[in-house]
């Protein structure tokens, strides 16, 4: 008996200060996979991250179908090269496994339970790979099981989720470093705009990037990271003098602060 676990992760950056909101619409997306046997014995375990999506465009359902077709295709891998051909029942030559996940939906369509409609391509996926191992003599039953039984495939997510917004986090950074060694560069000659509310509108600067990804609407970050990399940029910008930089700062944050709630809902949470 094998049983293969798999998990979806797909979760808008959270943060620990109690009342605060992102803002953001992108969310962080993973996905783990364990296979093991009936007595415990792990003899697979991976991930993979799906790339950032914005809110609304991908659903956790969809995410779920990832993890099950990455765990089922792998399983398809290992049987092809017969790999697993030692943990085949050796009395009838078939193997019989068990497909666990806490996403109920995608078991009940695997069971027939309910229709898979707008997720019938990733449904369609998993048949084909149920289809595969059924070549090589496998039968497959799916289970839905409470979240507290998936821990290891949901600590594989999280890993992953963690990895990501630290990738994000030295993208900033990279960025800050690569503002400050153009503006050190000698100066570009930019003709400004004759009118002072054209001025207020002018956004060149060598932080543009910077600013980019630390935009609330795109980044994956909680805000008690992003606030840390506003206060280096900060520095940076104010050592170099750049006004429109210091100005589209501001413009950020008054816009970010427009999403916090008051100190008494703070208080109150």
């Amino acid at each position: 008996l094998l049983v293969l676990r798999f998990d979806g992760s797909l979760r808008r950056p959270k943060d620990s200060v109690p009342g605060f909101k992102s803002g953001s619409v992108a969310q962080v997306g993973s996905c783990g996979a364990a296979i093991l046997l009936d007595d415990g014995s792990l003899v697979a375990l991976g991930g993979k991250s799906i790339p950032d999506v914005a809110l609304g465009v991908t659903t956790s359902g969809d995410v779920e179908y990832d993890a099950l077709n990455f765990a089922l295709e792998r399983l398809c891998n290992y049987a092809d090269k017969g790999d697993l051909r030692n943990l085949w029942d050796q009395e009838d030559g078939t193997a019989k496994i068990v497909v666990t996940g806490d996403c109920k939906t995608v078991i009940d369509h695997l069971n027939g339970v309910a229709l898979p409609r707008k997720m019938r391509p990733k449904y369609e996926e998993a048949r084909s790979y149920i289809d595969h191992l059924s070549a090589h003599g496998a039968s497959t039953s799916f289970q839905s099981v409470p979240r507290e039984q998936n821990v290891l495939c949901d600590t594989v997510c999280r890993g992953i989720n963690g990895i990501k917004q630290a990738l994000a986090v030295s993208e900033v950074r990279d960025a800050i470093k690569v503002g400050e060694d153009l503006s050190s560069q000698p100066p570009m000659h930019i003709k400004l705009p004759d009118s002072s509310k054209r001025r207020m509108r002018f956004t060149e600067t060598h932080f543009s990037e910077a600013l980019k990804l630390l935009c609330s609407q795109s980044t994956i970050l909680p805000v008690s990271t992003r606030t840390q990399l506003y206060v280096e940029l900060l520095s940076a910008v104010e050592r170099l003098s750049d006004a429109v930089a210091l100005r589209r700062i501001g413009d950020q944050l008054q816009h970010d602060c427009k999403q916090w709630p008051s100190a008494k809902k703070v208080q109150e949470a």
